[in-house]
């Protein structure tokens, strides 16, 4: 009757209800653990990094190179926790910021050379020249779910190669349509998972059970794309490889010309640039403050360090500091907070006030944070390595190194980039040699041979080909800090989208800066080896 059918339905209701709040609880419980494990993990990195970097034997130094690397694997399957706890939530905040497709997939392509090399694997990369623009979206995200399908492609495949194809068509209103297609020839997907393995912790039925990964990268990367108004499809069959292609549009960058020019333009005393900046690190844990000590300590900068936001405070208004270093979760008054009332202060008095970073284990970006993040020129997520932490006090307009390589700088005249080489001679092979000397060795053979072979293209009025050949020599000078070599075949690359065919003469010059370039790399790195 209508009495029992009422009963019914509040009981099913009831149910649906605790169900709900039972995923609730799931997904606040992996967000909460997963976001209190980032700290801890950043100093296991950070303090690893520092000490590879601290003159070590080879064998002690591959060591510290292997906590670094197991550290940043279980950070990347926390990240992906947080990730898919936030995109079931409803939660991502995407970002809105300039950035080259073309440079954050030659990154992640670089990044993986190790793991390609290892397993004897060929990975080819061709960016269409339109696709060398500048666009606006959320690079980081697009950067992960490209990762994702590589790690995917590599893991998956033992044999033959990787393809990655990025291009892209125009639509309404300066936006692109970007295609990155990934092909390999590994182990496949039977037809009848196909429809699965983009859901969460499934995995092919046909996947070695030896593979590592819980079956989140695919669901992430589809829920990703799906935020950002892209797609992801995957074609595969058992045995024969897989395909997988990503469509998202790309907002054009018409502004980065012009934003470029005003910052040249801007007043010289518009920023505080300094070869050594006075910077305060506030973040309650104690081995995290000691390591951002650490690590600007080693960039040349000085460091004082507080617990709180109260200290924080009776330190800048007591002293002058070019820099704040903010953890957001502070135990007294949050980061954001002391921030807001540091900009107050400065105001008041009439005075610039200091370059304000929050440093935060969310691994939410500014716009990621909403209105607490505003306050801030930048926001960095734990673990932050040397090179990123550089990397933002550059940007904020400071010398990101302070004095520790300006003097071979000004010597060099922007031919080489030492804190690249820096990376590649502390890092070392399995036999515990400087990857910079390997690299360079392959690259002063390879490069020589390719210009030989891009100059017969174009006297076979095969342009096209001499270009993509010549793009990927650009990635290999960048990758060893071949900077004037690298910037001077990008401006052939650039000339040539526009129209403009390059000259065998021009070849001939390029392959001159990069012996020089070698040469300089090699002299510097024996008086440090």
């Amino acid at each position: 009757d209508i009495h029992d059918r009422k009963e019914m339905e509040a009981g099913l209701e009831a149910l649906r209800a605790r169900a709900e709040a039972g995923d609730r609880a799931k997904t606040e419980l992996i967000a909460r653990v997963s976001h209190e494990l980032r700290t801890p993990i950043h100093c296991i990195s950070g303090y690893a990094e520092l000490l590879e970097r601290s003159g070590l034997d080879p064998e002690r130094a591959r060591h510290a190179e292997v906590i670094r690397e197991q550290a940043q694997l279980l950070l990347r399957q926390v990240e992906d926790l947080l990730d898919m706890a936030a995109l079931e939530r409803g939660g991502v905040q995407l970002e809105h910021e300039s950035f080259s497709l073309a440079e954050l997939v030659e990154r992640q392509v670089e990044a993986k050379r190790p793991l390609l090399e290892a397993k004897g694997l060929v990975l080819e990369a061709r960016i269409e020249p339109v696709m060398r623009a500048r666009f606006r979206g959320d690079a980081h995200r697009l950067g992960q779910v490209i990762r994702n399908i590589l790690e995917n492609a590599i893991k998956y495949t033992e044999e033959g190669g990787i393809e990655l194809d990025v291009s892209g068509r125009p639509g309404l209103a300066g936006v692109v349509q970007a295609a990155i297609v990934v092909r390999d020839t590994g182990v496949g997907i039977a037809e009848a998972d196909l429809p699965a393995v983009k859901r969460e912790f499934v995995r092919a039925s046909g996947a070695p059970v030896d593979r590592a990964g819980k079956g989140l990268g695919l669901a992430i990367a589809d829920r990703l794309l799906h935020a950002m108004g892209g797609t992801l499809t995957l074609e595969s069959k058992l045995g024969e490889g897989t395909k997988v292609t990503i469509l998202v549009p790309l907002e054009v960058e018409a502004e980065a010309a012009a934003t470029e020019a005003r910052a040249a333009s801007a007043p010289a005393g518009s920023l505080s640039v300094a070869s050594r900046l006075r910077t305060l690190v506030v973040d309650d844990t104690p081995g995290a403050r000691e390591l951002l000590v650490a690590q600007l300590e080693r960039l040349g900068h000085g460091a004082d360090a507080v617990g709180s936001g109260v200290e924080a405070l009776r330190r800048v208004f007591r002293e002058d500091y070019d820099l704040l270093l903010l953890d957001l979760w502070l135990p007294d008054i949050p980061g954001d907070e002391v921030a807001e009332r540091v900009a107050k202060a400065a105001e008041r008095a009439g005075l610039p006030r200091p370059r304000m970073v929050a440093v935060t284990a969310s691994g939410a970006g500014r716009h990621g944070l909403g209105e607490r993040g505003a306050i801030f020129d930048a926001v960095l997520p734990k673990p932050l390595s040397l090179r990123r932490l550089e990397e933002v006090i550059f940007d904020l307009g400071f010398d990101g190194r302070a004095q520790v390589h300006a003097a071979e700088r000004d010597e060099e005249d922007g031919l080489v980039d030492l804190e690249i080489a820096a990376d590649l001679l502390g890092s070392r092979d399995a036999r515990g040699e400087p990857l910079l000397f390997r690299y360079l060795e392959k690259i002063a053979v390879d490069a020589p041979a390719q210009i030989e072979s891009m100059k017969q293209l174009l006297s076979q009025d095969q342009p096209g080909e001499a270009a993509r050949r010549l793009h990927s020599l650009v990635g290999l000078f960048a990758v060893v800090g071949a900077r004037g070599a690298a910037e001077l075949g990008r401006s052939l690359l650039s000339r040539w989208s526009g129209g403009r065919v390059f000259s065998p003469d021009e070849l001939d010059r390029l392959a001159a800066v990069f012996d020089e370039a070698r040469q300089t790399l090699e002299r510097w790195a024996r008086e440090r080896a």
